[in-house]
């Protein structure tokens, strides 16, 4: 275990984010952010705005069940 992956831990541990280049985000699963590129401990500000547009869109939006959200792409697609 190198300082790093113990300073990571402790940051961790104590509910904050880890040191830059390693922050992962749980909704995209992208690796290696730094904590600028973050939007809290857990999800990236590309996934949190991104959520933010599907919320509207999918409001104005009546989906069917051939269509899904591409957080990626940020827009409904096809299955």
């Amino acid at each position: 275990m190198t300082i790093q992956d113990t300073m990571n831990a402790a940051l961790v541990a104590r509910g904050l984010l880890p040191m830059d280049g390693h922050c992962t985000c749980a909704a995209c699963g992208l690796t290696g952010l730094d904590r600028d590129q973050m939007h809290d401990r857990n999800y990236c500000k590309v996934c949190i705005e991104d959520a933010g547009r599907y919320a509207s869109y999918e409001h104005d939006y009546v989906k069917g069940d051939d269509m899904v959200y591409d957080y990626v792409r940020g827009r409904m697609v096809a299955k």
